[in-house]
Order: structure tokens, then sequence, then C-alpha cells
């Protein structure tokens, strides 16, 4: 018999309530799930603090999905945060007051958990026995190695979607190229750190929305008819190639094309630097799409499946 199980997800960007099904086999099927546009980061003040309006926002959003669970009898569930919570000075206070008004507890999950939860959802639903995994978020990038479906190396580094887009000085829709090159200084700095990456000449494993949104893109332009982007292999020249076409489009162009979201859009061009920074330091073989990532992999751990 099957049982469900919801997992709420606070980004930076965009928080989510996703429900699952899980078979008495063992199988996590996706079953439904919200979303919304909370952008907690622009919540955050100079003192590397959410505001009380950020708080509130959160807030509402949480009660919102409360009540949703409630409507389906889910009495199982996880609420987690990643670096949209992680990183401030008033987490305590976030935490408590979440508590409080919602009577949730929010686990915030350290960098490593967070990669080591994404590595998890690949090895447990894709055919690929070593690689290097990449989950682009909007505050932080999480990085696992594995070989022959055992860990190997785990990283978090703080950078991601919407840390790069900051750093980048728009004229026309365009980055201009000084600030292009220090968002690559910000992150070959980072990389540096990850001796493990380095010519490893295995495939490069996307986990997360902008990889989804790149899969898409190629499918698009090799006209391929619709299919599940789960397990979708694409050649890294066309991730190199895409960043080299995207960076010639303004942001109203990129909202034009055939795959790509307005909402993924701003972020394209920043996700792309750090894969084409990752592609070219661990000369990666080819690139696959995951569409499982942490709320997956929590899940499998939880419910002992690893």
């Amino acid at each position: 018999m099957s049982q469900w199980y919801a997992v709420v997800d606070i980004g930076a960007k965009t928080t989510k309530l996703v429900i699952f099904e899980v078979s008495s086999s063992n199988l996590i099927k996706e079953v439904k799930k919200w979303k919304k546009p909370l952008h907690l980061q622009s919540y955050i003040t100079i003192k590397n603090e959410m505001s009380l309006e950020g708080q509130h926002v959160l807030v509402e959003a949480l009660q919102t999905f409360k009540l949703l669970l409630n409507d389906f009898e889910i009495e199982q569930y996880i609420c987690g945060a990643t670096a949209a919570l992680r990183d401030i000075q008033n987490q305590e206070e976030v935490l408590s007051r979440v508590k409080h008004t919602v009577g949730w507890n929010i686990s915030v999950l350290t960098g490593e958990e967070e990669a080591y939860y994404g590595y998890a959802a690949v090895v447990q639903t894709l055919e690929v026995n070593c690689g290097i995994t990449c989950d682009i978020g909007g505050g932080s990038t999480e990085i696992t190695s594995f070989y022959n479906n055992d860990l190997v190396h785990k990283a978090s580094i703080p950078v991601g979607t919407l840390v790069l887009a900051e750093q980048l000085h728009m004229v026309d829709g365009l980055p201009l190229e000084d600030s292009v090159k220090q968002v690559y200084q910000l992150i070959e700095g980072h990389m540096a750190g990850l001796p493990w990456v380095e010519n490893q000449k295995v495939s490069l494993i996307g986990i997360g929305g902008s990889a989804h949104a790149l899969a898409k893109i190629d499918r698009h332009r090799r006209k391929l008819p619709r299919q599940n982007m789960h397990g979708y292999r694409m050649a890294v020249e066309n991730i190199l190639q895409m960043k080299t076409y995207f960076s010639s489009l303004s942001n109203t162009e990129r909202k034009r094309v055939k795959g790509l979201s307005k909402e993924k859009a701003d972020n394209i061009l920043p996700a792309l630097y750090i894969l084409e920074t990752l592609i070219h330091h661990m000369k990666a073989t080819q690139f696959v799409i995951s569409r499982n990532g942490w709320r997956e992999g929590i899940l499998y751990d939880k419910l002992m499946l690893l």
C-alpha cells in the first residue's frame, strides 16, 4: 500500500510544497507541487538578517501550505530550508517565529547535507554509477563526486544564480565584460578549494531548475518530442554553445527562447558560467539531467531506503 509524504522547500527565490507518493516497492513519485516566488533574498538587510516583512511573507506562505496539507490529510512532512535561511544572522529568530505562528519546525540544511541529499536522489533514480553532481541554487551550489554509487566527496560553495546576477552589470540587457570577468574570478576562487574535481572525465549530473531549463532548450533545438527530462543527456559542447549564444542576447531576447521560461531567463547566464567552469575543470564527458534533488534524497534517507 502506498503512502503520501510532503516536503516543503524554502529557497532563496522560490518556496515549494511537493507531495510525493511512496509505493510499497519504495518508488517515490511526485504527485502535486505548489510554488510561491517569495524572493526571500530580497528581504535580507545589510546586517545579513531577514527583515520582519520577509518573515511575514514566509509565514504567510507556510500557513497556506499547512492548509493544503490539511486538505490532503497528510501528516508526514519535512520542512527544509537551504541557503535562504542557512546564512542569515537572525536564523533563530525566524525559526522561532515560524514555530510559534505555523507550528512547524524548519530543518535548516547545511551545505554538505544539501549536497548529500542531491547525490542520494541521483544514485537512487539514475543509471549512472560514477560522476559529479552539481545543484545550482540561488544562493549556493552543491557539488559531489561518486564512484560505483558510493559518495566520495561533497561540498557547498556560496555561489548561486542570484549571487552572481547581483555581480553582473548590464547595459541594454547585455552583461559588461568586466563584470563577467569578476564573476568568473569569483567562481574560480571557490573551485580552487575543490581539487578532487580536476580531470575526472566523468558525467556531470545537473540537478535543479537551471539544468532542467537547459535540457528543454536542447530538446527544442533538436526538435525532439516531449519527454520526461529525468535522465536526459546532452553533449557538453551544447552547454558551451548555449553560454556563447545567451551571452549575445538581451534579457528581452532571452525570454523569447523556446523552452526557457521567463522566470529562468534572468538567471540562465549565471548558471551557464558555473557549468562552463565545472565542465572545463572536470573535463566532463556528458551532461545528464536529474529532475530529482535534495527533496527526493531526504525522503529516501528518512525512509531508510539508502
